[in-house]
C-alpha cells in the first residue's frame, strides 16, 4: 500500500450497527471462551494498540488501570453521552448528610444534637452502611464535590452553541462491528468501535462522527501531542473505517468535543485533521498486519525479542539526539 492509500476508508467486510445507547460494559464484553490470542477474538482501537505496544504484555493479559482523570471522564461521559436513566443505574451521589449521634465529636463538643442532620462524615456507622450498599450494588461512588462540579462542567458543554448544533437530534453510544480481512495471512479480524456521537444526518454536520474527551489541558498545541500519544487518530480512522463499511452513507470527518477537568471546565471544539486520519489509519492497519502475523505464528514478542539494537537478547538504551547535544557530544 502506498500512503496515499490511507487518505480513502479501508474497505472492510459485514459491516454492521448493533445499535444506539449502548452501555459501556456490553461494548467491552467479550465472549468468556474467547481469550486473547484466538482469532475470534473482537478488536477495539484500545485492544490493537495496546496489543502494538508489546504483544506478549497484552497476549497476558495486561490492561490500564483507572486513574482519577479517567473516572472523572466515566462520570462526564454518563451525563454528556448516555441516557439520563444510565447515570442513576451505575454511579451513587453520596448524600451531603447524616444523622449525628452521642457517639459523634460534633455532638460531644456541643456542636450538634443527637439527631440533627450533619455535614456527611465518611467514618460514621451510616455513612459506612451507604457505602456498602453501593458497592454491593455495583455502583462507582462519586463525591458530592465531584456530582456537582460535574453538573457545572455539563451546562458549560450545554451552553456551546456548536457543541449543541452538533449534538442537536444525535445518536449516542452508537456500537458498530466489521471485519478486517488480512492480504497476507488470510486471517479474518472482527473490530467494532463505540462511537461517543453521531450527528443527524439532517443537520450541518451530517458528514461527521463525533467523540468526547476529557483532558488536563485542551490548549491546541497540547491536543496535536494527545492525539498522537493517546492513538485518538487510529480511533477516529477505524470509527470512520467501520462506519462506513455498516452504513451506506460515508462519515468522512471526526470531531472531538473537549473539556478540561479542572476549574473552569474549559471546553473545546477541534477537527482531526485529514492527515491525522491517514496517519491514524496507518497505524491501525499496521498494526492490525502484525497483529495477523502474531496469529499465525502464535508468537507473541516483547520489546528486546527482536529490532534494532537487539544484542545476545539485551536492547541497547541510548541517550536521545537532544542529550548528546547537551552534553557535547554530537553538534
Amino acid at each position: 500500500m502506498n500512503a496515499s492509500d490511507f487518505f480513502d476508508p479501508v474497505k472492510l467486510e459485514d459491516g454492521k450497527i448493533i445499535g444506539t445507547d449502548v452501555p459501556t460494559e456490553i461494548y467491552l464484553r467479550q465472549d468468556p471462551a474467547i481469550k486473547r490470542g484466538d482469532p475470534n477474538f473482537v478488536m477495539s482501537r484500545s485492544e490493537l494498540m495496546l496489543f502494538d505496544s508489546n504483544p506478549q504484555r497484552w497476549y497476558r493479559g495486561y490492561v490500564f488501570k483507572d486513574t482519577d482523570a479517567t473516572e472523572w471522564g466515566t462520570l462526564m461521559d454518563a451525563l454528556f453521552t448516555c441516557p439520563s436513566g444510565r447515570f442513576d443505574g451505575n454511579f451513587a451521589v453520596q448524600p451531603e448528610t447524616v444523622t449525628a449521634t452521642k457517639t459523634m465529636s460534633i455532638v460531644k463538643e456541643g456542636e450538634a444534637r443527637d439527631g440533627d442532620l450533619v455535614p456527611w462524615q465518611p467514618l460514621c456507622k451510616e455513612a459506612k452502611e451507604w457505602t456498602k450498599e453501593a458497592r454491593k450494588a455495583g455502583k462507582q461512588i462519586v463525591r458530592r464535590a465531584d456530582y456537582e462540579d460535574a453538573r457545572q462542567a455539563l451546562k458549560i458543554l450545554k451552553e456551546d452553541a456548536w457543541i449543541g448544533a452538533l449534538t442537536a437530534d444525535a445518536q449516542y453510544q452508537v456500537m458498530c462491528i466489521a471485519t478486517y480481512v488480512d492480504r497476507e495471512t488470510k486471517i479474518a479480524v472482527p473490530l467494532k468501535c463505540l462511537i461517543d456521537i453521531v450527528p443527524s444526518i439532517k443537520g450541518q454536520f451530517s458528514n461527521s462522527l463525533a467523540d468526547f474527551k476529557t483532558a488536563r489541558n485542551a490548549s491546541p498545541d497540547e491536543w496535536q501531542k494527545v492525539i498522537d500519544r493517546q492513538n485518538y487518530d487510529a480511533q477516529a480512522a477505524m470509527s470512520i473505517d467501520i462506519y462506513t463499511a455498516s452504513r451506506p452513507q460515508e462519515r468522512w470527518v471526526f470531531h472531538h468535543v473537549i473539556q478540561e477537568n479542572e476549574f473552569p471546565f474549559q471546553q473545546a471544539r477541534r477537527t482531526v485533521g485529514d492527515n491525522f486520519v491517514a496517519i491514524g489509519r496507518i497505524k491501525y492497519v499496521m498494526a492490525l498486519k502484525r497483529y495477523c502475523q502474531c496469529l499465525k505464528e502464535n508468537a507473541w514478542p516483547s520489546w528486546d525479542d527482536a529490532g534494532p539494537g537487539v544484542v545476545n537478547g539485551f536492547g541497547t538504551t541510548s541517550p536521545t539526539e537532544w542529550t548528546l547535544t547537551k552534553y557535547g557530544l554530537i553538534r
